[in-house]
C-alpha cells in the first residue's frame, strides 16, 4: 500500500480522504498511483491568521497612550476655566491621601466647548489647588478637543508608558496570530 502524507504539514493521510485530520488543509489526490511519497524531514509550519480582538484592544490602547504625548506637541494652547475641584475618596484611598479631581472646560479656535479632568495627588496644601472660576492653561488637539491636557502637565507619566507598551504585545501577538480568544464549548 501506498503510504501519502499531507505536503502541508506531513501528517500520513488515509487513503481517499479530501482534507488533512491534522492541519485541515485540502489533499491533492494523484491522477495515478505512483511511488511511496516521502516523508518531509521538518514539518511545514501551517500560518496563523490574525486575531483581531487583540489587535483591536492594541490599536484602543495605543491611542490612549499617545494621546498625551501628541496633544504635547501638536497641540494648540487656550485657556479653560475650572468648574469644581472635588477630593477623590475611593476603596483605594481616604481623605487622609488628599488626591484631588479637577474639571475644566475650555473653547477651541474655532469655537468648539471641549471639557477635561486632571488629578492633583498627595495635596497637603490646598492654596496649590486651582479655584472654581479660576483660569488655567489647556493644551488640546485641534479637530480633537477631548484630546487634550492641562498646559502645566509636561509629564507624560508612566501610565503613557504602559499603554504604549501593551498595545505594542498585543498588536504584535495579534498579527503574529498567537494571541486568540475562543469560546469554549460545554
Amino acid at each position: 500500500m501506498n503510504a501519502q502524507f499531507c505536503r502541508h504539514c506531513g501528517q500520513p493521510l488515509e487513503p481517499g480522504v479530501s482534507f488533512c485530520v491534522s492541519c485541515g488543509n485540502p489533499v491533492s489526490q494523484p491522477a495515478a498511483p505512483g511511488p511511496p511519497v516521502a516523508r518531509p524531514t521538518a514539518p511545514v509550519r501551517a500560518r496563523r491568521k490574525p486575531s483581531w480582538i487583540p489587535i483591536v484592544i492594541g490599536v484602543l490602547l495605543l491611542i490612549m497612550g499617545i494621546r498625551i504625548p501628541l496633544a504635547l506637541a501638536l497641540g494648540e494652547e487656550t485657556t479653560g476655566t475650572v468648574k469644581s475641584v472635588e477630593q477623590r475618596i475611593n476603596s483605594t484611598s481616604s481623605k487622609l491621601d488628599h488626591n484631588y479631581d479637577i474639571h475644566y472646560t475650555f473653547r477651541t479656535r474655532d469655537g468648539k466647548t471641549g471639557s477635561g479632568t486632571t488629578s492633583m495627588n498627595r495635596v497637603y496644601n490646598v492654596t496649590r489647588l486651582p479655584a472654581e472660576g479660576s483660569s488655567i492653561g489647556v493644551t488640546y488637539l485641534p479637530g480633537l478637543p477631548f484630546v487634550n491636557v492641562p498646559s502645566d502637565q509636561k509629564n507624560m507619566g508612566w501610565s503613557t508608558l504602559i499603554f504604549i507598551a501593551l498595545s505594542a504585545l498585543l498588536l504584535v501577538a495579534g498579527i503574529r496570530g498567537t494571541a486568540s480568544v475562543t469560546r469554549v464549548r460545554r
